[in-house]
């Protein structure tokens, strides 16, 4: 509730009034189906021979934090605490997907064809061969699946807000990076 207090001085007076901004972010909006509807993009795009047959190990995950650290990962350190209860979402609605591991492989995969393409670039002055950082590989990995889900003709009939994809893919990639399906492990 916003307050007002009068503030005088020297034969004038100012008003002087505290407003209440309420934000609501784009990263509590989304629902079950969203994140549903969102996943069936990415679901549907895995291709039917090869990664479909294949068993995709989920073994536990290392600590996040000491990963992202390790992989030089920081702006998305702060990213992905605004995104776990997307995350979490994302892991409930899963379980409505057959063979749900094939989206978290998917991922994965991308992941390691960027992290690849990071490696073998000819050395500069900020990406050089073991230096570059989790941030630019993650930040790769965030406009690759946007851009597959938003030029997926389904999408373009949703009414979905690109904040609202934004939420879901940093969510998506923290799901798998639980999952130490994404980025490096450290050194133990």
């Amino acid at each position: 509730m916003p307050s007002s207090q009068a503030i005088k001085g020297n034969q004038n007076q100012q008003l002087s009034i505290d407003t209440v901004h309420l934000h609501t972010s784009p990263e509590r909006a989304l629902q079950k189906t969203m994140i549903h509807d969102l996943l069936v993009l990415i679901y549907k795009r895995i291709p039917d021979e090869g990664v479909k047959n294949q068993d995709f190990n989920l073994d536990p995950p290392v600590e996040i934090k000491n990963k992202l650290n390790f992989n030089n990962a920081f702006r998305y350190r702060k990213i992905f605490n605004g995104v776990i209860p997307t995350s979490q979402k994302i892991d409930d609605t899963l379980s409505d997907f057959e063979r749900s591991e094939l989206l978290v492989k998917s991922v994965s995969d991308s992941y390691q064809k960027i992290a690849i393409d990071f490696d073998f670039m000819p050395p500069s002055n900020d990406a050089t061969r073991g230096e570059t950082s989790g941030d630019k590989i993650l930040l790769q990995l965030e406009q690759q699946i946007t851009h597959q889900i938003e030029g997926d003709p389904e999408f373009q009939s949703k009414e979905y807000t690109r904040e609202t994809v934004t939420v879901f893919v940093q969510a998506l990639i923290y799901y798998c990076l639980e999952l130490c399906k994404v980025l490096e492990k450290p050194e133990e």
